[in-house]
């Protein structure tokens, strides 16, 4: 099999130091599956050999013109070779007009199955697509942290994310959150998301401490370390945001932090472990998040363990059989 994706990397190891999420959180556990099962693997972004399969990772926007077509070519080159087509569809890029929109449409053409990170993009995926759709979810890149049993003060919340996500985050602040008390915020995203959300100064209706930094699982552990709650303010009404995976809800929960979130599709069915963060409850929820912990812990016990590297890797093992 080659995995067609971006970049150039000589193992799995190397590749889960890539910036790109969809490489760390997809592409790895995929990789290790098929290797540990003694598979002939390749990847990067020039087809080599003639393999039985080809999966094709996300694409990414980048120099988007020119490589769509080389991405293009190849796939179908290896089809008339007798491949199959296997793509990993991680945002629904059909729904929406985005760079990234036109690659998806035309390798409908092409594709043999698609795999996707939740049950509601397979839904929607579904609907524009009448061959296989398989839900393997984005691996958590964190082991489980106990959740804390007293909090500081002021009450300090994370919010991690890409830049992709900081207006989401800026728009909450200014409108949506609603707490008793000063509050303490950390911001871990890439230099596009830090340098976004602090272009102009943010107009909370709390006294509001800020702190930034650039993202790193590293970063964000030691992070976690310092906080009490995780804030993950969205907009259901986005088509953007329609089908996302679970990720960032499970990571947090995974660090042990009780969490508030917009209550996306594919966050409803952790409805039980986190708190609407569009709810009364919040308020209640900064004030004194260690009354969630019992929930943390249960989500820790029941839901992330799904998520853990290996069990991906194990999903990815039976949907590539």
């Amino acid at each position: 099999m080659h995995v067609l994706m971006p970049g150039q990397f000589e193992t799995p190891a190397d590749m889960a130091g890539s910036n790109l999420a969809s490489v760390r959180m997809r592409v790895v556990p995929a990789a290790l599956a098929l290797q540990a099962r003694g598979t002939q693997v390749t990847w990067g972004e020039q087809v080599q050999g003639t393999p039985d399969r080809v999966l094709v990772a996300k694409i990414g926007g980048h120099d988007i013109a020119a490589r769509q077509a080389q991405w293009l070519q190849q796939i179908a080159q290896a089809r008339r070779c007798g491949a199959s087509i296997w793509v990993d569809y991680t945002d629904h890029h059909l729904g929406y007009a985005s760079v990234m929109s036109g690659f998806y449409a035309s390798v409908l053409e092409l594709a043999d199955a698609f795999t996707v990170p939740s049950a509601c993009m397979q839904r929607l995926l579904s609907g524009q697509w009448q061959g296989p759709v398989q839900v393997v979810p984005d691996a958590i890149e964190v082991d489980c942290v106990v959740p804390k049993n007293a909090h500081g003060e002021p009450v300090t919340a994370l919010w991690f994310g890409h830049a992709s996500n900081v207006a989401y985050l800026r728009t909450f602040l200014e409108e949506g959150l609603v707490a008793d008390q000063p509050l303490r915020l950390i911001v871990l995203s890439n230099q596009a998301g830090l340098d976004i959300l602090t272009a102009r100064p943010i107009e909370a209706r709390v006294p509001l401490d800020i702190l930034v930094a650039e993202w790193s699982i590293d970063t964000m552990r030691e992070a976690a370390q310092q906080s009490d709650v995780c804030l993950i303010p969205s907009d259901t009404q986005d088509p953007k945001k329609m089908a996302v995976s679970a990720n960032r809800l499970i990571t947090a929960l995974a660090l042990g932090l009780p969490t508030a979130a917009d209550w996306l599709e594919s966050y409803a069915e952790f409805g039980a472990y986190f708190t609407d963060i569009r709810s009364g409850e919040l308020a209640a929820l900064l004030q004194q998040p260690t009354r969630h912990a019992d929930r943390v812990a249960e989500a820790q016990r029941s839901v992330v363990p799904r998520f853990a590297q290996a069990a991906v890797s194990a999903a990815w093992a039976r949907v590539l059989g």
